[in-house]
């Protein structure tokens, strides 16, 4: 899995790849932040958002639920709550 910061890293050593303009880490980390942020905001109310060749992003109602992780020994819960879902629309690499 790659997280955010690793996200913001390959897009400023891209940018510095391509020679194009210069990219700082806090530039890179306000793109993904607002788009985050943009994507929750369009589909809060239920309006979905498709990116053509990406994937769609919606929104889903999930009720509260709760799971026992073994190896630490603990009880976690999930409220319910709407969450921002997306289907992809790109052919998976199996390797």
């Amino acid at each position: 899995m790659t997280s955010k910061k690793e996200l913001v890293d390959r897009m400023v050593e891209r940018a510095s790849l391509n020679g194009g303009t210069r990219l700082s880490r806090r530039g890179a980390q306000q793109l993904v932040d607002g788009l985050f942020r943009d994507i929750e905001e369009i589909t809060a109310d239920g309006t979905l958002l498709t990116v053509h060749g990406f994937g769609t992003f919606y929104t889903k109602r999930c009720e509260e639920r709760s799971w026992y992780v073994a190896a630490k020994g603990k009880r976690y819960q999930t409220p319910e709550g709407t969450r921002v879902k997306m289907r992809s629309r790109l052919k998976a690499n199996p390797f």
